[in-house]
């Protein structure tokens, strides 16, 4: 497994946590949660905008290797 599959696979469970953890204080007594609610629904927000820009890497880190990897043929083949 890749660093960067890691990490995202890393900040998918943290999402997972902080989404149960939503939906356990939806099901008892938000008001008496209020807070930790708003932080938990921040951090998914966060957490959610940090699995994009790693994804977004990932992909482009694995574009280049594909490419060098072609250049690399390519050059052995000439």
């Amino acid at each position: 497994m890749t660093k960067e599959q890691e990490a995202i696979d890393y900040v998918q469970k943290q999402i997972d946590y902080f989404k149960k953890q939503i939906k356990f204080i939806e099901a008892v007594d938000r008001t008496y949660y209020e807070a930790e609610y708003k932080l938990y629904k921040n951090r998914v927000k966060q957490f959610e905008t940090v699995l994009n820009m790693l994804k977004e890497n990932s992909a482009e880190i694995h574009q280049k290797n594909t490419e060098l990897a072609e250049k690399n043929a390519n050059i052995r083949n000439y």
